[in-house]
């Protein structure tokens, strides 16, 4: 039997560590995907909100301190 000559098994090792990186890119890519998917589905949520003039108004009233004419505002002792 020849002997082992350390260099023949260079190609498999080499994959071996190309296949670890991708599969470690892969899933990275995967957070990446579901912390996107995450964020659109909060954005689309937004957006189906904003659609909804009971919303509309509530963010009229609480951040700019708009009332409906027939509304009578009742302010809070602020400290």
């Amino acid at each position: 039997m020849p002997p082992l000559v350390v260099g023949q098994f260079s190609p498999f090792f080499s994959q071996g560590m190309i296949m670890a990186d991708r599969s470690e890119q892969l899933t990275q890519k995967e957070k990446q995907k579901q912390a996107a998917t995450q964020t659109e589905q909060q954005l689309q949520t937004e957006v189906n909100r904003l659609k909804d003039p009971e919303y509309i108004g509530e963010i009229a009233r609480s951040k700019y301190g708009l009332y409906k004419p027939e509304e009578t505002p009742i302010i809070g002792d602020q400290k």
